[in-house]
């Protein structure tokens, strides 16, 4: 069943977590955090995107990071995936994207850095 919140159907999808995500998911559960969110506040409601740009914030001062947002993390993901050879296809997915089209036309500048790697290799033959 669709989830009515999602901005569109392709907001709706399945995302694996990295083994690190999960170690993290974990611990917390250790700890005693039994929440079915992760985000959330002391209520055990969801928390607002005003007051996690506002933890990411202080998060990213705490540790000299210059200032970024919740899109910026997004993007983060998406160029290492392209840069560590994940292909489009599976990015466009993971990102929602409604066509690939959408996701080689944002991140042009990283196939293009991926396409001269690829040729560069001919240069040990």
């Amino acid at each position: 069943m669709a989830d009515s919140s999602t901005k569109t159907q392709s907001s709706n999808r399945y995302i694996p977590i990295n083994k690190k995500a999960e170690e993290a998911l974990l611990y917390f559960k250790s700890l005693g955090y039994n929440n079915p969110y992760v985000l959330a506040n002391s209520d055990y409601n969801v928390i607002t995107y005003r007051n996690l740009f506002r933890v990411l914030s202080n998060i990213l001062k705490a540790n000299n990071i210059n200032h970024g947002s919740l899109h910026t993390l997004r993007h983060t993901f998406a160029t290492k995936l392209f840069r560590n050879g994940v292909d489009v296809k599976v990015i466009s997915e993971l990102l929602g994207h409604s066509d690939i089209r959408v996701t080689y036309d944002i991140y042009t500048h990283v196939i293009n850095e991926q396409k001269k790697k690829a040729v560069s290799v001919l240069d040990n033959l």
